[in-house]
């Protein structure tokens, strides 16, 4: 798992290590936990997201079904 802070285009993450997170899809808060970078061919992009819900359980989400909470 890359560990770089950048994709293709320069930009960070959008999600980072410890935000709280809605899981759109299921209603549920969650804490990411990290942002995969992902590549095609030589382009690299910020793709899915490992969460954790608040019983310890780890799952995968797609970035655009997250919404940052304040």
């Amino acid at each position: 798992m890359c560990q770089c802070e950048i994709d293709s285009n320069g930009d960070p993450p959008k999600f980072l290590q410890g935000d709280p997170v809605l899981v759109i899809p299921n209603g549920i808060e969650a804490t990411v936990v990290i942002q995969r970078l992902s590549y095609d061919g030589l382009e690299s992009f910020w793709d899915n997201v490992l969460v954790e819900y608040s019983d310890g359980i780890h799952g995968n989400s797609n970035s655009w079904q997250l919404k940052k909470l304040t």
